[in-house]
């Protein structure tokens, strides 16, 4: 087998396994990698130790929570299907 063709196999096999999103967690958009947001996730106050959840950008309540308390609401949004990937 020649070189050229080896390293043709090697691509084929390569795009297979990763599929057209390449390597787990990264989109591939015109080239660049970019990874990929998280749809819920917390979002610090800017003065106080609290924390706002938030679901795509917007805020899923009114209510400020401490990090750990957030952090396991987000947690169970993800859990429950309410922050779709």
């Amino acid at each position: 087998m020649s070189k050229p063709q080896l390293i043709i196999i090697l691509i084929l096999i390569s795009a297979c396994t990763f599929g057209p999103q390449g390597p787990k967690g990264l989109n591939f958009l015109g080239g660049r990698e970019v990874a990929s947001e998280k749809i819920c996730r917390l979002e610090k106050h800017p003065r106080e130790a609290i924390y706002q959840i938030k679901v795509a950008g917007k805020p899923y309540s009114e209510f400020w929570y401490d990090y750990d308390y957030g952090k396991n609401l987000v947690d169970r949004l993800e859990r429950d299907g309410q922050c779709p990937q």
